[in-house]
């Protein structure tokens, strides 16, 4: 039995009275769903900008008014028991070679990816247009996003469009099959790139998107199979991978 989040008071950045339990609460939740990045010293009972932000992407991850407040039988309260219910909370993390996915903060799969053309497989690169790795920040995965078709499901359309390269099923050596559109959260600097995609292909590498290669159709289908948007947080360990 899942044990719902209940908050006892009001949790905004202009309460004055802030419930010290509900401050950890707020904060256990949200990193469950990779809206908040613990700090090296911990978890605490003490509100931080960092909070405040996380409640705000979680409202953008559900589509609720982003003003950083939650209230007890709140709509932000709900939306998260209502997650809770159907399944356990997930997010993602990319760190330019790998895509991992997290429940319940454990690590159960992760895939083989990639970022960035060849020799622009570096942080330093992240500015780079159609050749650079995707910036660091949260990114957000949209079930409503997510597009996959059949070669031989292909509609004269389709073809014609194809013929023409008109369209991203006309490149299936570098697109794969399936793809999922990212939306960059709103504190994430993305250095002026934009049409980014989780997607596939034959061969890893990309020009900005998360590349999976043939890995993404096994990634499609867990994420179509949970059935919720989910935050991606992209962070490299390494300068250049």
């Amino acid at each position: 039995m899942v044990t719902p989040f209940k908050l006892n008071k009001e949790v905004s950045e202009t309460t004055a009275d802030i419930d010290a339990d509900d401050v950890l609460a707020v904060k256990q939740h949200l990193k469950r769903f990779g809206c908040y990045q613990e700090p090296e010293w911990g978890i605490t009972p003490i509100t931080d900008t960092e909070m405040f932000r996380g409640i705000k992407m979680f409202q953008k991850k559900n589509n609720l008014k982003q003003d950083k407040i939650m209230k007890p039988q709140g709509e932000t309260e709900m939306s998260i028991n209502k997650e809770l219910a159907r399944h356990k909370p997930a997010y993602l993390t990319f760190n330019g070679k790998k895509l991992s996915w997290y429940e319940d903060e454990k690590n159960i799969k992760s895939w083989q990816g990639m970022s960035g053309k060849k020799g622009y497989q570096c942080k330093e690169y992240t500015d780079v247009t159609d050749n650079g790795p995707i910036p660091e920040g949260k990114w957000i995965l949209r079930k409503g996003s997510a597009q996959h078709y059949n070669p031989e499901e292909l509609t004269l359309g389709d073809r014609i469009k194809n013929k023409l390269n008109q369209d991203w099923k006309s490149k299936p050596d570098s697109w794969g099959n399936s793809r999922i559109k990212l939306e960059a959260a709103d504190d994430t600097d993305t250095k002026g790139r934009t049409n980014m995609y989780a997607h596939g292909g034959k061969i890893l590498g990309s020009g900005g998107c998360v590349d999976l290669a043939e890995d993404m159709e096994d990634f499609y289908k867990d994420f179509i199979k949970y059935g919720d948007d989910l935050i991606l947080n992209v962070k490299y360990d390494e300068d250049c991978w």
